[in-house]
């Protein structure tokens, strides 16, 4: 897959099942397509929920998808990435105590 821009080459792998976060990155830097992605049905659950953070978009988080203790270390990743600000904002008002 060969797209025109970095950021619909990662959105198009995500709509395809790529799960690997470094991959995806390059789509949650643009909201629009982040959102895409948080509500696209059957994306996987670090993905989806990485992207709806990323668009900013804290009522598609399903409950039990913010407890994943592997999506608390895919949420670091982003540090240091312009999105990175984004992320952690909305995470900052979904997440857990502790």
């Amino acid at each position: 897959m060969n797209a025109v821009s970095p950021v619909l080459d990662a959105t198009l792998r995500a709509l395809h099942g790529e799960t690997d976060v470094r991959v995806i990155v390059p789509a949650l830097h643009e909201w629009l397509f982040a959102s895409v992605l948080a509500i696209t049905p059957n994306m996987h659950p670090i993905i989806s929920v990485l992207s709806a953070l990323a668009g900013e978009q804290p009522g598609l988080l399903a409950p039990a998808a913010i407890k994943f203790p592997t999506l608390h270390a895919a949420v670091a990743a982003p540090i240091g990435m312009d999105m990175g600000a984004r992320v952690l904002q909305t995470w900052a008002d979904v997440a857990p105590a502790g």
